[in-house]
C-alpha cells in the first residue's frame, strides 16, 4: 500500500485534500495509515473517561488530589484538604443553581481555610447572583485585603459597585484592576 500521498517524499498537493484531509484512502489525518489501529478516546484516556459521567466535579478533583499526593508525606493539611472539598460541593452546587447551599459550603470552607482565596471568589459570585450585593463587596474587599495583586478581586469590586450604582467606586476598582493586569503581564514577558 505504498503511493506517493502515502509517502512524505511526493509533492504538497497530493495530501492535500478537502477539509484538510488526505485525498488518499490510504492516508487519514496527519499522515496516519488507516490500516494502523486507531485507539479511541475512551481507551486513550482510560480509567477517567469511564467514570467521568458518574463522579461529581468534587469527587474527581478530590480523587484526583489523593491520587497525586505522596503516600505518608500530605503535602495539604487536613483543614486545606476539608476547605477543598467544600469548595467543589460548592461549585457542583451552583452548577445546579441551588445558590443558598453553595453560599453555605463556600462558607464552611472558609471556616476550615480562611485565606482560601478560591472560596472567596466563589462566595463572592453566588451572593451576587442572589443580588446581595453588600454581603459580596465585602467578601471581595477581604480577598483584596488577603492578596493586593488579585486582579479578579478588583475587577469583582468593580462589577459589584457599578450595580450599586457607585460609579467613581467602580471605575476606582477597574483601574485597579487594569494596572495590575498589566503588570502581571510586564513580569511574565507578554508586555
Amino acid at each position: 500500500m505504498d503511493c506517493a500521498r502515502a509517502r512524505s517524499d511526493g509533492p504538497w498537493w497530493h495530501s492535500r485534500g478537502s477539509g484538510g484531509r488526505s485525498a488518499c484512502k490510504c492516508m487519514i489525518n496527519r499522515n496516519r495509515i488507516a490500516n494502523q489501529p486507531r485507539r479511541s478516546r475512551r481507551s486513550e484516556r482510560g480509567f477517567t473517561m469511564d467514570i467521568r459521567g458518574r463522579l461529581s466535579l468534587h469527587q474527581v478533583t478530590s480523587l484526583h488530589a489523593r491520587i497525586q499526593a505522596p503516600p505518608g508525606n500530605s503535602s495539604m493539611s487536613d483543614a486545606r484538604q476539608q476547605a477543598e472539598d467544600h469548595y467543589y460541593a460548592a461549585l457542583d452546587l451552583m452548577a445546579e443553581g441551588q445558590l443558598e447551599q453553595a453560599v453555605a459550603r463556600y462558607r464552611e470552607a472558609l471556616l476550615s481555610d480562611p485565606t482560601f482565596t478560591e472560596a472567596m471568589h466563589g462566595l463572592a459570585r453566588a451572593l451576587q447572583d442572589l443580588q446581595r450585593y453588600d454581603e459580596a463587596i465585602e467578601v471581595a474587599q477581604k480577598i483584596a485585603e488577603v492578596d493586593p495583586d488579585d486582579v479578579l478581586a478588583h475587577t469583582s469590586l468593580s462589577v459589584l459597585y457599578q450595580k450599586k450604582g457607585m460609579i467613581p467606586e467602580a471605575e476606582a476598582e477597574g483601574a485597579k484592576a487594569r494596572v495590575l493586569g498589566w503588570k502581571q503581564q510586564l513580569k511574565q514577558g507578554g508586555g
